[in-house]
């Protein structure tokens, strides 16, 4: 686990970095294994995560979540999104690995989806589609934001709203 600070576009932005190295067959973690962070919500926060052969449940929703990166192969996780940030960028490779994003129901949303052997409903919470994109009504003169970018092989992404 990593924590760090930086200036982003002069606002001070936190980074969390979580990732696994196996480099045994091994897990180094007990399959039980909990964290439990608490963190400012004043202060915006990029995530970046690798979730391996796990099972994880990431509630943002009192955090002001600016930017997520997600690595999640051979896992199931649930990514619960708030509202306290206006804009919120989405990096996910979903790797044979089931996905759950609950985004905030009042956000515009717009999805890059790249896939390959697998399976989404993008279309029921972003039903306007343009070539590779997909949009939620009004996404345009939304002022608040969710633009995710998805690139899954053999797995399945739900998306919900909160």
């Amino acid at each position: 686990m990593r924590l760090s600070e930086e200036l982003v576009a002069g606002v001070k932005t936190v980074r969390l970095s979580i990732f696994q190295d196996f480099p045994g067959a091994r897990s180094p973690f007990k399959p039980s294994t909990s964290w439990r962070m608490k963190l400012n919500p004043r202060l915006r926060l990029d995530f970046d995560g690798d979730i391996n052969a796990s099972r994880a449940s990431l509630d943002f929703t009192e955090l002001q979540l600016a930017a997520l990166n997600l690595d999640n192969n051979a896992a199931a996780t649930e990514v619960r999104v708030g509202t306290l940030s206006d804009e919120v960028d989405i990096r996910a490779d979903n790797n044979a690995a089931k996905l759950t994003l609950s985004l905030p129901r009042d956000f515009g949303c717009e999805a890059k989806i790249q896939s390959a052997v697998s399976k989404h409903n993008a279309h029921e919470l972003m039903p306007r589609r343009v070539g590779d994109r997909w949009f939620s009504e009004g996404f345009a003169d939304s002022p608040r934001k969710v633009r995710l970018h998805i690139e899954a092989n053999a797995s399945k992404v739900d998306f919900t709203t909160d």
